[in-house]
């Protein structure tokens, strides 16, 4: 009766495919850093191009992923998978895949909404989804913002896309209302006065539109 597992024949099959391996591993270090190389690229010359700050993540992401995809893509047909077949189990992990990260995609869907329309951009102040702070960076993902005690906050690109948002840096004029509280004995005459003149003095008060001050 022949044995189901010979060590010998498992050993030889290592043996005869490790040249092969052993390629496959080089080519994946290569490809691995040949993809950080591009990418820190890609990184400089966004920032020296006339492209907008806030599409300079998203693209990257989406760049870092299609370069990893090649990158293990050319890792495994070295090793002796073929190409046909590699694009088989690519299509059917991609079918697995979409469905098991659905939210995953209505965020990379949200990521495009958000730069096509652009209800905001890097550097703008907005307030979403009850937080508030400076937009650091747009992902395929997520929306980075900074509050202002300095918290970093990470609101999904689909809940951004789909929630009102209210951004205060998009005008570059803001009204700013100061309400004060007066006691029965203060005469209002007098303090509307006191405040028009501290209006006047100070120097970031615009004329035009012309402050207003009303009980």
């Amino acid at each position: 009766m022949e044995k189901m597992f010979s060590i010998e024949a498992f050993l030889d099959k290592i043996y005869e495919a490790w040249p092969k391996l052993l390629l496959a591993v080089i080519l994946f270090i290569i490809g691995t850093l040949v993809s950080k190389l591009v990418i820190k690229f890609i990184r400089k010359s966004l920032k020296r191009s006339k492209i907008e700050a806030t599409y300079h993540s998203f693209f990257i992401s989406l760049i870092k992923i299609g370069l990893n995809i090649v990158v293990l893509f050319i890792a495994l047909t070295t090793l002796g998978v073929p190409s046909a077949s590699l694009v088989t189990i690519l299509g059917a992990a991609s079918l697995a895949i979409s469905l098991a990260i659905k939210d995953s995609l209505a965020n990379l869907a949200g990521g495009f909404l958000i730069l096509l329309s652009k209800p905001f951009t890097v550097g703008d102040y907005i307030e979403s989804g009850g937080a508030a702070g400076i937009v650091k960076e747009i992902t395929v993902l997520h929306t980075r913002l900074n509050t202002s005690d300095n918290k970093v906050v990470y609101i999904p690109n689909g809940q951004m896309a789909g929630a009102k948002i209210t951004n205060y840096s998009k005008e570059e004029l803001r009204k700013l209302e100061i309400v004060f509280s007066l006691s029965c004995d203060h005469d209002i005459l007098d303090t509307k006065i006191l405040l028009q003149r501290i209006i006047d003095q100070n120097p970031l008060a615009l004329k035009e539109p012309e402050p207003v001050v009303r009980v």
